[in-house]
């Protein structure tokens, strides 16, 4: 559903137009419509079909018939599985007015009355759009998208109006500023206010999600949208500057690092990638063990992580082994650190499709322990690093409305305690940290859409004034002294990759190779550094390899890194890298950006050359469940 002012009866359509002059018209979008919408006797059936919904006031012409919010889903979609078909469901999507108080009852009346009926027609439609598709493609699957009027449209059929089967094969439902969205419930997302449900739950139930399902459904709600989050003062603040209202900015407000419209794309991706990738687990970070030829892995069933359950693997020198970190569902897990041969930690979070609360875990040579961090709230740690066993950081954010604070965590051997952080990193998050003793640490520091990259120096007693990168998005940062560091990430100017050195006096560039558009991970020993991510296969290609660099001080030289072994994929690339002494390094990966690839990877560089180690992948127990975004 989508609100404008009563004085000038102000539908979505209208504000939809608005936005689409600024960003192209709505024809112009509509050229690239629908591929491969599998019509009643369709064989080339795809693996993936996306049907999306389009909110209040949109109309047929808006966008391809999805609208503006749908339509940035669906990108997001087939930017990580091209080859999905996509098909946008027709309804009246009934155009709604702002109401002034005096008029609230009638509008609530209308709510219930005529929105219903457009509702409802859409139901039917969508209904029997999923009911075609599966009957007539069996073995594929569908995700739903939906905004506004959209998104009340894809609960309710998806929850009421499929058959068990048909259920089944829908990878998951993503929904944006849903009517009917319940303040409490565990698939929601964003910045919303807890006490608040959607306009559609006054006079009416809150949509209630069966445990079953819950595992498939993201919904988003953003802090000030009326209508997930109905309340006097939001009605009252879009009805005075109906432009600014939340409900209106799911393509441009940020959740993560994208907007809500790019992650609810992201997260729909990586539920069909574990729903469909059987016992293929994407590897994100590794840690390998001091002075041994051992590592730990993370990974997930859901590719590039988005949400999931969590999977720890150990590596014994010889092959990868999966170790369950916890008996809770639902975990994503972020980042691990082992210290020791008989000491390693995960963290992460529970309930990760919805951000519920933070998970660190830690093993000393029997099963995990979860380590109780209730008391951040819904703090996110993001990545862990190890000087020693006792001494350890982890760090991340903590969500404050549309913004968020950063978060730093220090382990004496005892217990976690939260360290000060920068006043003027409020509304930055540290994404990455690196500590090679008491007064030695570094973080990076930046914001939620990457427009602010700075690295920070914490000496035992202070921090350092930032050190601020300028249109460069920063990934990874290590360090193995005070004199020695290193930063990487990708230059927003050039689409290059990037790196710096810091050599106990300021940080220098230090050019990348070429074709290197993406650095994802580094690692110290020493004045010896690894870093890795990904480049082009050459100058003219599109397709992505990974990439695996080496220094000893200077600047970078490419290493041969062993091909994945996948000849089907054409996407591939390095997340993280570890090393636990000069000649040994352990890198991880993952196959392919569509998401039916999505098998990890790992490559050893041992005394100065690099060999690929056994996969990690169909090697699961076969009472493993095999993961559906959490379960």
């Amino acid at each position: 559903m989508t609100l404008g002012p009563p004085s000038r009866m102000l539908s979505v359509a209208a504000a939809t137009m608005v936005s689409v002059v600024i960003v192209g018209t709505g024809a112009a979008a509509a050229a690239n419509v629908d591929n491969n919408y599998t019509q009643p006797g369709f064989v080339n059936c795809p693996k993936l079909q996306f049907f999306g919904v389009r909110g209040s006031g949109e109309t047929s012409k808006d966008w391809g018939g999805y609208g503006q919010t749908v339509w940035n889903v669906r990108k997001a979609v087939l930017a990580q599985v091209p080859s999905a078909a996509t098909a946008e469901i027709d309804y009246p999507a009934i155009p709604v007015v702002y109401p002034s108080l005096r008029h609230l009852p009638s509008f609530l009346h209308y709510i219930a009355t005529r929105y219903h009926t457009s509702e409802i027609k859409g139901i039917k439609n969508l209904a029997q759009a999923v009911s075609k598709f599966v009957g007539n493609c069996p073995g594929s699957y569908v995700v739903l998208a939906g905004y506004s009027q959209g998104a009340q449209v894809v609960g309710d059929t998806f929850l009421s109006h499929l058959t068990a089967a048909q259920q089944a094969r829908v990878a998951g439902i993503a929904m944006l500023g849903d009517a009917d969205f319940n303040g409490s419930s565990r698939v929601d997302v964003g910045d919303y206010d807890h006490t608040e449900n959607g306009v559609w739950a006054y006079g009416h139930s809150k949509r209630h999600v069966r445990a079953s399902l819950a595992k498939k459904i993201v919904s988003y709600c953003t802090q000030g949208d009326p209508i997930c989050n109905f309340g006097i003062g939001n009605l009252l603040a879009c009805k005075d500057h109906p432009k600014l209202c939340p409900h209106l900015h799911y393509t441009d407000l940020f959740w993560r690092k994208h907007t809500y419209a790019v992650d609810a794309g992201d997260v729909l991706a990586a539920r069909f990638g574990a729903a469909s990738a059987v016992n293929r687990i994407g590897l994100s970070q590794v840690s390998a063990v001091p002075g041994t030829s051992q590592a730990w892995a993370i990974g997930d069933n859901a590719p590039f992580m988005v949400c999931g359950d969590g999977y720890v693997l150990h590596y014994n020198g010889n092959s990868w082994s999966p170790v369950r970190p916890s008996l809770a569902t639902d975990i994503a897990l972020s980042a691990v650190a082992a210290p020791s041969a008989k000491s390693v930690w995960v963290a992460g979070t529970v309930g990760a499709c919805a951000a519920s609360r933070p998970f660190l875990a830690h093993s000393s040579g029997g099963a995990f322990r979860e380590w109780n961090l209730q008391w951040l709230g819904r703090a996110v740690l993001v990545q862990l690093s190890a000087a020693s066993s006792s001494d350890m950081w982890a760090v991340g954010y903590v969500p404050v409305g549309r913004s968020a604070r950063p978060l730093a965590l220090h382990w004496n051997g005892q217990s976690w305690t939260v360290m000060p952080v920068p006043s003027a990193s409020n509304g930055l998050i540290f994404d990455a940290v690196s500590a090679s003793g008491l007064g030695n640490a570094w973080v990076i520091a930046s914001s939620f859409n990457g427009s602010i990259s700075e690295a920070l120096h914490w000496n035992g007693k202070r921090w350092s004034a930032p050190y601020v990168f300028s249109n460069v998005f920063l990934s990874d940062i290590a360090t193995s002294s005070s004199t020695q560091a290193w930063v990487i990430g990708s230059n927003q100017n050039t689409g290059r990759s990037f790196s710096a050195h810091w050599n106990g006096a300021k940080w220098i560039s230090v050019t990348t190779p070429t074709l290197s558009f993406s650095l994802n991970g580094i690692a110290m020993s020493g004045t010896r550094t690894w870093a890795v991510g990904e480049k082009w296969m050459n100058s003219t290609s599109g397709n992505a390899i990974p990439e695996a660099l080496f220094s000893t001080g200077g600047g970078w030289q490419s290493l041969a890194a062993p091909d994945p072994g996948d000849s089907g994929v054409t996407q591939s690339a390095f997340y993280g890298v570890s090393a636990a002494s000069a000649q040994f390094a352990v890198a991880v990966g993952q196959n392919g950006i569509e998401c039916t690839a999505g098998a990890g990877f790992a490559d050893v560089y041992l005394n100065g050359t690099w060999r690929a180690i056994s996969a990690p992948n169909n090697t699961l127990p076969g009472q493993w469940p095999v993961p559906d975004c959490g379960g």
